[in-house]
């Protein structure tokens, strides 16, 4: 558990004093925006590696393959997958709010797809599939693990609203004013419209992809995911 515990830290202020805190300025001063995205990457990938571990380490004897149980496993399985269409369609869609594609904010269509039900869809993906897990399973060691991924992303999604703004000022203003952090918000104000097919079918085949690949790894870990409604 000291190893998950001392991961989660490193992982959490990793990212408030050097993503999105008093670190980033000078060292995008020294080392340029460009090889400070690829050092934070890499960063957050060992960051991340390390904390992977300290679950695992932490779940010994109790493998964390099992995705649902009980009563609430007809819950789990829809949220988890509505979580992986929004990661996949957030990584596929041009977003001023992702890091290297701040110049969409100028494109006349930006606001299109998945954007259209939240600016930040990646970050709250991971955001409910961290709450599904905890749902699912409310163990120490997984509330340390996907809570800490929970806190980050949806934290995240206010970091990067700030850190545009300060950047982009009224162009960043317009976006947001056509979108909503909190997903659906600007659908349900009237600011927005629900349009599926903008998504596309490219992101729901890339996440079926992915759903079943995280299906079979649960399984290679020590175990199948249950089906069972009671």
């Amino acid at each position: 558990m000291t190893v998950l515990v001392t991961a989660a830290f490193a992982f959490f202020l990793l990212h408030r004093l050097v993503s999105a805190g008093p670190l980033r300025a000078p060292l995008v001063q020294r080392f340029g925006e460009p090889t400070f995205l690829k050092l934070f990457g890499a960063a957050s990938l060992a960051c991340l590696s390390w904390l992977t571990l300290g679950y695992w380490l932490a779940s010994t004897g109790q493998p964390p393959s099992r995705w649902a149980t009980g009563n609430i496993s007809w819950l789990i399985w829809p949220l988890e997958f509505l979580a992986t269409v929004m990661i996949a369609a957030g990584v596929l869609a041009r977003n001023p709010g992702t890091a290297g594609q701040l110049d969409a904010i100028s494109e006349p269509d930006v606001v299109r797809g998945v954007l259209r039900i939240t600016r930040h869809p990646f970050l709250w993906g991971m955001t409910i599939m961290s709450i599904g897990h905890v749902i699912a399973d409310p163990d120490v060691a997984t509330l340390m693990y996907f809570g800490t991924l929970a806190a980050l992303a949806a934290t995240g999604t206010v970091s990067i609203d700030q850190k545009r703004r300060s950047r982009l000022g009224g162009e960043w203003l317009q976006f947001a004013a056509k979108t909503s952090n909190i997903p659906f918000a600007a659908i349900i104000q009237g600011r927005q419209t629900l349009r599926l097919r903008e998504i596309g079918w490219r992101p729901l085949y890339v996440s079926i992809g992915l759903f079943a690949l995280v299906m079979i790894a649960h399984i290679l870990l020590g175990g199948s995911p249950t089906f069972r409604a009671g």
